[in-house]
């Protein structure tokens, strides 16, 4: 259950063009500290969830699992793995398209994953944790008017 994707709770099912007045420029400003009119944090609560999963994985799974998710808590699940914050969240490079897969390595005991990489749409070199989350957050995605939540 709690691999399920961010959940935008009053806005979800609406249009893009539904939410606009609603906070849509504050969500996308700074999604780490936007609160929805019904007090509800998204990211605070899908970030919460994704190191809940990596501690959950780290403690019960096999030495290799796969973890099929959304994008948004993929995008978490990474950059958590690598020992990033919130922040990341808006980080470029951890933008992931549907079907998209990644591979992490975790040495047994260590509190970080040390290294990532894509293995599909496009494989990718290992890239090390330090130089992934050092990486600028530079970042504006637009998207059709009426893409739905």
């Amino acid at each position: 259950d709690d691999l399920r994707e961010i959940e935008l709770h009053t806005w979800e099912g609406k249009l893009k063009s539904e939410v606009m007045d609603t906070g849509w420029a504050r969500w996308k400003a700074d999604p780490a500290a936007f609160v929805m009119d019904d007090g509800a944090r998204p990211l605070p609560d899908l970030w919460a969830r994704a190191v809940g999963n990596w501690a959950a994985l780290r403690r019960d799974a096999p030495g290799c699992s796969l973890v099929v998710s959304h994008g948004a808590l993929g995008r978490c699940m990474v950059a958590a793995a690598l020992g990033g914050t919130m922040d990341t969240f808006k980080n470029p490079r951890f933008q992931f398209d549907n079907c998209e897969l990644v591979e992490v390595a975790w040495a047994p005991g260590a509190p970080a994953a040390a290294c990532w990489r894509r293995l599909h749409r496009a494989r990718t070199p290992w890239e090390a944790a330090e130089e992934a989350l050092a990486a600028s957050s530079t970042s504006s995605s637009a998207s059709a008017v009426g893409q739905a939540f």
